[in-house]
């Protein structure tokens, strides 16, 4: 070997040679000398300090940093010359021109050319390819930001502060970096690099038993180009759609087992063994300390799945992960990404971008899919983590917080797609800004009265189980937002009701009512309501909400959540009204005469038959006018021949599901559901119907039709000598489906055992089954004797358990509600 050409990259040389020596010289540098050459540090080293050189990853760093090539004559450098690797030429348009070095002046440092005059134009600089991307992502952004000038000349370039450039969208690391070493070289006349050099480590040995690599991946962003190939044969050949999670395979490469598999020749075999060797000897630095790969340290590992990680953090790797990825990838491939994803320039269409590249829609569309999908595998973080850390932080807000990476799009929507890419997600502007139903609440709220805890606002959403929705607080931010909640602390109130909706809301915290007026005043002091309820006069439209709302005096209206429904049977309370009537023998009568001649409807408050009769009369025959005050009923002989009940039980029969409150209120003539209620309230009491889901209803032939009944009422017998205490069906839904495996609600064990409860002898108090008398109401009666509101929840819920056999997520829900309802 007559010649040796030495590659030395001056640039990076000063920074590995202070980092060497102050590892060498950690322990004991307060007591040299103030100057030493670097031979006497070495002399004064031991030899087995000498020895652990080879372990010490700064003394590999700086030895990298020359690179040697042996040529077998003096004509190296000509030869040099002519196969000199092009280098990109930037054009009018910004686009590389791939050309030779012309003109530079070759040195024995092989693949070293002397930077151009400061007076070059920028159209005709001649850069390696790290400098003419960074001149090309400049000329973009000065093109379309008014704010950046970059300037006619090389000298303009680098007048530019790093600062100037570090704040620019689309710009992170490495483009810094860049230009740092660009500005540098160009105010010192130094030689470039032509192509950075890798060289691979000698063989280090290491025990891979003791290495734990179950959280390590690897970055293939990291991985030098000169592998790629023979790594993604071998991907090809084992079938690995992502290589990075080979990590394992990769590490146990053998030369003679490759080269024994088919198509795998000596070059292939050669670099996937040097590339083993880096990867072996990365994973001995970060075992010996030296690189933290957990926080991204090492540019060929990184972990899999971290505890901590900043919003600011992981957009930080993102955005060195774009910069990598763009500096890797052709000038054609970067644009068609850039447009395509609206980065940094705006967004074009397959047509626009297949119309400047002179091709078909298709031939972009496909390559903007393998653009893509090699982008995803060179993300140091996967998309199911990167996933897992920004979903719960995806909220209008967020792109506040991913503010760098928000700044290199346009349009917001664009940044969402991006988010989509590396996220593996679709929707993502839908997900922040779901279009939703703005009256979704106005319902709660008038069953509900105000304020109303967020936890149950978003229990509810969730029971309504939409598929526009899928971030539910991302739901209540939009309505927010829009003016259709105001939300303080953990409380939530309504503005933009109905006006009956907002008179209901008011009314559900006055159990005595109260006169139109002050529920007038009230809505519009809160501005509960869309348009103010006059207070000059009765506002009709403000009360005709039957389901909430019923006249409880003259001028005074109450909430109906105050009558006592349980207590009232409507067959009774119409066959005393038919009583009445074929006793009279009028077609017409008043409806206080009736009520002042039986004795069974003395039993409740006037208006509250007069609530009945006017909203469920023409039910059973009879037909209401109240109109002046007259309150008179109408009367056909006899019930209807089909009743509501007949119609409700029907539909159900007919239907392959079960039916919810609101589709059985649309088989109403009323529309009402409160009416519904009652109908399903009675049915229930009657065993026609039963209750298999939270929200769901149907009949028993149709409930039971793929089970024996006989079976799971015996299984609940059991249940309920097994714990002598009342139960509440969450248990029988646990030892149920874990002895059946199956995966029934608990409304529908309670719906078994409410119809069988009379024939089995067990007591019913509501929602509370036992084999003994029950000494509570209800759960909530229960709740109320037993739990402190100064106690925690989980204290609660162990004092609520002794006495009532209830599951944990079931208590904690109870205690919710039991917490958030007036009076509590």
């Amino acid at each position: 070997m007559d010649f040796v050409n030495l590659n030395i990259r001056h640039i990076n040389l000063d920074s590995a040679v202070k980092k060497l020596i102050k590892s060498l010289l950690c322990d004991d540098a307060d007591t040299l000398p103030e100057k030493r050459d670097l031979w006497e540090i070495i002399e004064d080293m031991s030899m087995d300090d000498f020895m652990l050189l080879k372990r010490n990853v700064y003394f590999a760093d700086f030895l990298r940093l020359f690179g040697v090539e042996f040529s077998p004559s003096s004509d190296a450098c000509s030869e040099s010359k002519e196969n000199t690797e092009s280098v990109g030429h930037v054009d009018n348009n910004g686009n590389d021109k791939n050309q030779s070095i012309i003109g530079g002046e070759c040195s024995s440092d092989l693949g070293l050319m002397k930077i151009p005059s400061l007076s070059t134009r920028l159209d005709d600089l001649i850069l390696p390819n790290r400098f003419s991307k960074l001149v090309k992502r400049l000329r973009n952004i000065s093109s379309s930001h008014a704010s950046f000038c970059l300037g006619e000349t090389l000298g303009d370039l680098v007048s530019l502060s790093a600062s100037d450039i570090a704040c620019l969208p689309g710009v992170g690391s490495s483009y810094v970096e860049a230009f740092k070493e660009l500005k540098i070289l160009a105010n010192t006349g130094d030689v470039i690099d032509v192509e950075l050099g890798n060289f691979s480590p000698s063989d280090s040995k290491i025990n891979l038993g003791e290495v734990d690599t179950s959280n390590m991946r690897l970055c293939l962003g990291g991985v030098d180009q000169k592998f790629t190939k023979a790594l993604e044969k071998y991907a090809r050949y084992i079938g690995a759609e992502d290589l990075a999670e080979n990590l394992g395979d990769i590490l146990s490469f053998n030369q003679n087992e490759l080269l024994a598999l088919p198509g795998f020749g000596a070059k292939v075999v050669d670099s996937l063994i040097e590339f083993r060797d880096l990867v072996r000897k990365e994973i001995e630095s970060i075992l010996a300390g030296n690189i933290n790969y957990q926080d991204f340290e090492s540019s060929l590992i990184s972990p899999k799945v971290f505890s901590e990680a900043s919003i600011e953090k992981i957009e930080k790797i993102l955005l060195e992960d774009v910069d990598n990825f763009f500096d890797r990838i052709e000038d054609d491939e970067a644009d068609i990404a850039q447009k395509r994803w609206g980065f940094v320039e705006d967004k074009q269409t397959l047509e626009q971008i297949a119309s400047n590249f002179d091709v078909t829609r298709e031939r972009i569309r496909q390559k903007e899919s393998k653009i893509n999908n090699s982008f995803i595998r060179h993300l140091r973080i996967n998309p199911k983590i990167m996933w897992q850390l920004i979903e719960p932080e995806l909220s209008s807000s967020f792109s506040a917080k991913f503010k760098d990476v928000f700044s290199c799009f346009t349009m917001e929507k664009d940044f969402y797609e991006f988010l989509g890419l590396i996220c593996g997600q679709t929707n993502l502007f839908e997900y922040v800004y779901p279009e939703l139903d703005r009256t979704i609440l106005n319902t709660l709220f008038a069953e509900n009265g105000a304020p109303i805890h967020l936890d149950d606002i978003r229990e509810y959403i969730s029971q309504l189980d939409l598929s526009e929705i899928r971030s539910i607080d991302n739901a209540i931010q939009f309505l927010e937002k829009r003016g259709f909640l105001l939300i303080d602390g953990e409380n939530v109130w309504p503005r933009q009701l109905g006006k009956a909706e907002a008179s209901a809301c008011v009314l559900f915290n006055h159990e005595g009512g109260l006169p139109w007026l002050d529920v007038a005043r009230l809505v519009n002091a809160n501005g509960y309501s869309r348009t103010d309820i006059y207070e000059d006069r009765l506002d009709n439209e403000a009360f005709k909400l039957p389901d909430y709302i019923y006249l409880a005096g003259k001028g005074v209206y109450k909430h109906t959540r105050f009558i006592d429904v349980e207590s009232i049977s409507l067959d009774d309370l119409f066959i005393e009204v038919m009583g009445y009537a074929e006793s009279d023998r009028r077609d017409v009568f008043h409806l206080m005469e009736c009520y002042q001649a039986s004795a069974g409807l003395q039993a409740y408050d006037y208006f509250i038959i007069r609530h009945f009769v006017k909203n469920f009369g023409e039910d059973y025959g009879f037909y209401f006018d109240g109109r002046s005050q007259s309150d008179s009923v109408g009367l056909k002989k006899g019930f209807k021949n089909i009743t509501q009940k007949d119609v409700i039980i029907e539909a159900m029969n007919r239907s392959e599901r079960p039916l919810t409150k609101t589709a059985i209120a649309n088989l109403l003539k009323s529309k009402s559901s409160n009416h519904a209620a009652f109908y399903l309230d009675a049915l229930i009491e009657e065993g026609k119907v039963v209750q298999v889901d939270r929200m769901l209803y149907t009949t028993p032939s149709c409930a039971y039709k793929d089970i024996v009944v006989d079976d799971y009422v015996v299984e609940i017998g059991k249940i309920l000598n097994q714990y002598q205490i009342p139960i509440e069906p969450s248990i029988i839904k646990e030892e149920l489906n874990n002895r059946t495996l199956k995966c029934y609600s608990k409304y529908f064990y309670a719906s078994i055992a409410r119809l069988y409860a009379r024939d089995q002898g067990w007591f019913r108090k509501h929602s509370l089954y036992s084999i003994k008398e029950i000494p509570f109401r209800s759960l909530k009666a229960a709740i109320e004797n037993v739990c402190n509101l100064e106690l925690s929840v989980n204290d609660n819920i162990d004092l609520l358990q002794k006495h009532v056999a209830i599951t944990k997520e079931s208590a904690a829900i109870a205690l919710a509600n039991w917490r958030n309802s007036p009076g509590s």
